[in-house]
C-alpha cells in the first residue's frame, strides 16, 4: 500500500463515494448522515474521501454526470485555442484550410476526448455549441457585434472555414 496518504507526502489514492438518487435517502443533503472523513488506516496513514476524481483524464464526479468533465474539455480547448489565438485563429495571412486543419486536429481533438462516453443533456450541447461559435467566429475575425448588425449566422461562418457543427462532430 505505498500510495496511503501520509501527513508528508500526498496521496494518488482516493476514494470517489457515487451517491445513489436523492429519492432514496430521508436527508438527500447529508446522504442520511453518512460520514465523509477520511478514512483511518492506523501510524498516522488515511485515505481521502472526494467528491470528483480525475481517472485516466477523465473526471469523475459524486452525482455521476458528465458536467465537470465538459468543463474541464472545454477549458482545456479555450487554452489551446488561446495559445495559438494571434500566431494562428486571428491571423489574416493565414488561410482558413490551414485553421480548419488544426482546430480538427487539435482543438476538437482536446475539446471532444473521451466525448463518446458522455451522456450529454442538452445544457452541455449548448455549451460545446456555444465554445465552438465563439472559436469559428474568432478565425473568421467576426464578433457577435457584426454577426448581429450584418445578420451573418453560424452556418455561414462554418461553411466559410470548411468547418461543420458540432453536433457533427460529437
Amino acid at each position: 500500500m505505498g500510495n496511503i496518504e501520509q501527513p508528508d507526502k500526498p496521496s494518488k489514492t482516493k476514494i470517489l463515494f457515487v451517491a445513489a438518487p436523492a429519492s432514496t435517502y430521508k436527508e438527500p443533503a447529508t446522504f442520511d448522515n453518512q460520514d465523509f472523513s477520511n478514512v483511518e488506516l492506523g501510524a498516522g496513514k488515511y485515505l481521502p474521501i472526494v467528491d470528483k476524481v480525475c481517472y485516466l483524464d477523465t473526471i469523475l464526479t459524486r452525482n455521476c454526470t458528465d458536467a465537470e468533465d465538459v468543463k474541464s474539455r472545454i477549458e482545456s480547448a479555450e487554452k489551446a485555442f488561446g495559445a495559438l489565438r494571434k500566431c494562428l485563429f486571428a491571423n489574416v495571412n493565414v488561410s482558413f484550410a490551414a485553421k480548419n486543419t488544426v482546430y480538427n486536429g487539435l482543438i476538437l481533438a482536446i475539446l471532444l476526448y473521451g466525448s463518446e462516453y458522455w451522456c450529454l443533456t442538452e445544457k452541455l450541447y449548448d455549451q460545446l455549441r456555444l465554445f465552438h461559435a465563439r472559436c469559428i467566429r474568432e478565425m473568421c475575425r467576426v464578433n457577435r457585434w457584426h454577426t448581429r448588425k450584418h445578420h451573418i449566422s453560424n452556418n455561414e461562418l462554418l461553411q466559410r472555414v470548411g468547418l461543420r457543427s458540432t453536433d457533427v462532430y460529437i
